[in-house]
């Protein structure tokens, strides 16, 4: 077979050699070639079978210049489609310390030690809202950005833009979840008492029950069982109402004990 390396002559007379390979074929069927020019002979000659190489196992990958922003952009656009304004948010949100950190890099460039600083920059530094900057987030916070850079990274593994996901090999770090303070009987006693002239009393005492707010408003008197017990009513924990641009669904979730009034 033919070697796909030949020899040219610049127009300023210096002598380059120029491969030209098979990289297998793109969606449409049609054949894929990568050209790349060398000083040498020699290199050309390792950079064919390298990427012959790789080929036949099917981890190659074409080099790109293409930045971690750049990609992030077009990932999200298909992995939030279809979710709420706020999950979408979320999504960004999570991102931001990875554009910050490696935005302006080469997404190929990207590997395991650069991450690793990440996660130690946001456990240590990262913080830029919800308390003072410059001091360290959560590991909860740390472990949802961790998780959603590994998934941005192996969509690109599956696309064929990496040969690996390096943020994989990155342990996340530890969260201990708070404790967290609750009302004594009497707290909650003159929380209501003081609720009771409120319109919204209603709201603010199904809420002491545990049901959030979308559940609350979405609650109807057919979800109301009348016929329990005379101190306690069973009622459905329903999601579904349209608040604030979200989507209007309707799914019971459970059932919850509310305290009779009177």
């Amino acid at each position: 077979m033919r070697e796909p390396i030949n020899k040219i002559t610049l127009k300023d007379g210096s002598v380059k050699y120029r491969l030209v390979v098979d990289i297998g074929r793109d969606e449409q069927g049609r054949r894929k070639q990568l050209t790349r020019t060398f000083d040498t002979r020699r290199e050309a000659r390792e950079e064919l079978s390298r990427i012959r190489h790789e080929t036949n196992l099917g981890t190659y990958v074409k080099s790109s210049k293409e930045t971690v922003s750049s990609y992030l952009d077009g990932y999200l656009q298909g992995a939030t489609r279809g979710l709420r304004a706020s999950t979408r948010r979320n999504y960004q949100d999570a991102l931001q310390p990875v554009r910050e950190r490696l935005g302006t890099r080469s997404l190929q460039s990207i590997t395991k030690s650069d991450v690793e600083d990440l996660v130690n920059w946001m456990l240590t530094a990262g913080r830029r809202r919800g308390g003072q900057p410059g001091t360290g987030l959560s590991g909860r916070t740390v472990r949802l950005t961790l998780g959603r850079l590994t998934a941005a990274l192996e969509a690109a593994v599956l696309e064929g833009k990496l040969v690996r996901n390096v943020a994989r090999l990155v342990k996340p770090p530890e969260h201990t979840p708070r404790e967290r303070d609750t009302w004594s009987k009497a707290e909650v006693r003159r929380f209501l008492a003081k609720a009771s002239s409120d319109r919204l009393y209603v709201a603010w005492r199904l809420s002491l029950y545990g049901l959030r707010r979308g559940e609350a408003l979405g609650l109807r008197w057919s979800d109301v069982d009348l016929r329990a017990s005379p101190r306690y009513r069973c009622a459905r924990r329903r999601t579904g109402v349209k608040i604030a641009g979200g989507t209007a669904r309707d799914v019971v979730t459970s059932m919850v004990a509310v305290e009779a009034a009177g």
